[in-house]
């Protein structure tokens, strides 16, 4: 008898090749978009090292949506790893790219793009981890569920109150928030981007 073929390694390589791809194409929608205000909340505006992490929050999602399409694992376990893949990826997207740029002055595009990838990959393996291992809610879970969302309301609030920090600042232009925004629409041209 035929041993049948265990596709579920191929289905989560594909998954978070989804996931990496869409982040790329995420880091250019707004622009692309024509610049509606009411969307700076969800895509990257501009270069700043804050703004990579939006690419995150948007496109892990896919990753949680495989879990529970090819393991079938649902509720609480989804909730933990998707929290826990989005402070995963806020540590490595906002505090490694942050200590990059400072150390670098700006940003160098293969850097960016290897941390970018390395990123998601270890959002997606922690969220695979977290709904395989731990499976139900515990009070861990909910604390870093709590700072993700904590998080996130923080993501979209500077998203249109931007502080003068420099994690925020646009490296390319020298401007933060919806004002780098602007200048890259006036100028009819996207932000020249990492990924």
């Amino acid at each position: 008898m035929e041993q049948k073929r265990n596709l579920r390694p191929l289905w989560y390589v594909i998954a978070v090749s989804l996931v990496v791809f869409a982040g790329q194409q995420t880091h250019f929608a707004f622009q692309r978009l024509g610049g509606p205000v009411w969307l700076a909340w969800l895509f990257p505006i501009n270069e700043s090292a804050f703004e990579h992490i939006k690419m995150a929050v948007v496109t892990l999602p896919i990753m949680i949506i495989a879990i529970r399409l090819i393991d079938g694992i649902r509720g609480g376990a989804l909730v933990a790893a998707f929290a826990v893949s989005l402070l995963v990826a806020f540590a490595i997207e906002q505090g490694v790219f942050y200590v990059f740029y400072w150390i670098m002055g700006g940003h160098n595009l293969i850097v960016s793009i290897i941390l970018f990838v390395i990123g998601q990959a270890a959002a997606c393996t922690a969220a695979y981890f977290v709904a395989h291992r731990f499976g139900s809610w515990n009070p861990v879970w909910i604390v870093v569920t709590v700072l993700a969302a904590i998080h996130i309301a923080a993501m979209v609030a500077t998203s249109y109150a931007t502080p003068r920090w420099e994690v925020y600042r646009d490296t390319e232009v020298n401007l933060y928030g919806l004002d780098a925004a602007e200048h890259y629409l006036e100028n009819g041209h996207e932000h020249e981007g990492d990924h």
